[in-house]
């Protein structure tokens, strides 16, 4: 009897995996564990093969696991999400409302659809001047069939975005500590640079078409884990690490 080999589709590591029960790709606990930080996983389904473990939590964020995603032009989490066919983010109604169907004149039978993007420019993209072509991945080498000009096939993709999920997480991470750290030293509290900094992220996000409102508060950034790469939160990301470089590089502990 042949044995079957499990390997992680992240790292290629090989041994024990996690299935997504909904995308059914595997994972090892490694690259799990780095999306979901202090979250337990129980296996969903009981099979013969005690390598696997089927769980409703993916790395890559499938919009009907567990994994809380996040619209990436206002930063808050709700239940009906939709993922972009085209830039593979993340918005939710109201603001695909807002980027796509208040600005451009959609057939009413074509709304549903029109739905599956995020924005009037991914929509245009998809729909009205995709690429409809062979490709070779930049990434990996393998030939593709391209419709948004990304250079790279899904399966790459989706570790690229993944590796940005990573990235953003261990940063934010270390600048909650570092700003948690200064609160405590000059001993404030949250509310005493809570309306200075909010101003500070409504500069930038005012140079943003894309966001009418970051609903994302000092709060909710200091608290919320897991969050990886969303417009809303790396510019809360961008504030906070300017306020300590310009105001604090003195101390040591920044």
């Amino acid at each position: 009897m042949v044995k079957t080999l499990y390997k992680c589709v992240i790292c290629k590591g090989m041994g024990k995996v996690n299935i997504c029960r909904r995308c059914l790709l595997d994972f090892c606990d490694s690259c799990l564990d780095k999306i979901h930080q202090d979250v337990e996983y129980t296996n969903e389904f009981n099979g013969l093969d005690k390598r696997v473990k089927y769980i409703d939590y993916c790395p890559y964020k499938c919009m009907d696991s567990k994994t809380i995603n996040y619209c990436f032009d206002c930063g808050e989490s709700y239940i009906n999400m939709h993922r972009c066919l085209c830039c593979r983010m993340v918005s939710c109604s109201s603001c695909i409302k807002r980027n796509l169907l208040d600005k451009k004149t959609i057939p009413l039978e074509k709304q549903p659809t029109a739905k599956l993007f995020c924005s009037k420019n991914c929509y245009e993209i998809y729909m009205e001047d995709p690429n409809n072509d062979w490709a070779i991945c930049e990434e990996c080498g393998s030939d593709y069939f391209d419709i948004t000009y990304k250079k790279m096939c899904d399966g790459c993709l989706n570790k690229y975005n993944y590796n940005k999920d990573v990235l953003f997480e261990e940063k934010r991470r270390d600048l909650v500590d570092k700003f948690n750290r200064y609160l405590e030293v000059q001993k404030m509290e949250v509310i005493d640079v809570s309306d200075y900094l909010q101003e500070k992220v409504k500069v930038k996000c005012f140079l943003l078409k894309s966001i009418q409102e970051n609903k994302v508060t000092l709060e909710k950034w200091l608290s919320t884990k897991n969050v990886g790469n969303n417009l809303c939160y790396n510019i809360w990301d961008d504030v906070i690490e300017n306020y300590l470089l310009n105001k604090f590089t003195q101390y040591s502990y920044i």
